[in-house]
């Protein structure tokens, strides 16, 4: 999404559109659990960059995240009390820039009934995976450019399942499970900021 930031300078200089913040949208199933912790972890990873999150889920929204999780998320200084889940509004997900689910089956839900969307869905894995070895142009619109760069993935990468391309569900699970979400979901964040918005200093870690 490129801000009507182009124009001319004082100096009647053409100046370089500026592209708008690009905003990101992590999805799971329910919303309770891994998408909100990952839109947690991005945004205080992400302090300071020109780039936001978002989360939501494919069911029914209002229910807080399971008291374990929320445990775990405050043992990395994340405060998700407050948080209640939602469901993604199929009218606005077109709007964002890069739709991130956590399982195959979840992106096959969304692109069922938003097919134009296929090249901004992926799972988070797929998206580290398949941003390795590209470089997204500083001046670009992320959207537009990734409509251009991933149109021609091969759909086949969403059939079935594959722990490969998957963030485990850590409902009803212990804390180890949790911590271990936890843990991957860093990992995966911390790739996907070093792609979209390269850092400007150092980023506080959480």
């Amino acid at each position: 999404m490129v801000n009507a930031g182009g124009g001319r300078s004082r100096r009647g200089e053409a100046r370089v559109p500026v592209p708008a913040r690009p905003v990101i949208l992590f999805v799971c199933t329910a919303n309770q659990c891994r998408s909100p912790l990952a839109r947690a972890i991005a945004e205080a990873h992400a302090e300071g960059m020109p780039v936001e999150f978002d989360s939501a889920g494919l069911l029914r929204g209002g229910a807080p995240m399971p008291r374990t999780g929320l445990e775990v998320a405050a043992e990395s200084g994340l405060d998700l009390s407050e948080h209640r889940s939602r469901r993604y509004d199929r009218a606005e997900v077109a709007h964002y820039d890069l739709v991130l689910t956590m399982t195959r089956e979840q992106a096959r839900e969304i692109l069922a009934e938003s097919p134009e969307l296929w090249p901004r869905v992926f799972t988070l894995k797929q998206f580290t995976r398949w941003a390795d070895g590209r470089r997204f142009p500083k001046h670009a619109d992320l959207s537009g450019w990734i409509d251009a760069a991933a149109a021609d993935r091969q759909r086949t990468e969403l059939l079935g399942s594959d722990p490969v391309d998957e963030i485990v569900d850590p409902v009803d699970q212990p804390v180890k499970v949790w911590r271990q979400v936890a843990e991957e979901l860093e990992d995966h964040v911390d790739r996907l900021l070093a792609f979209v918005a390269p850092r400007r200093g150092r980023r506080r870690r959480v």
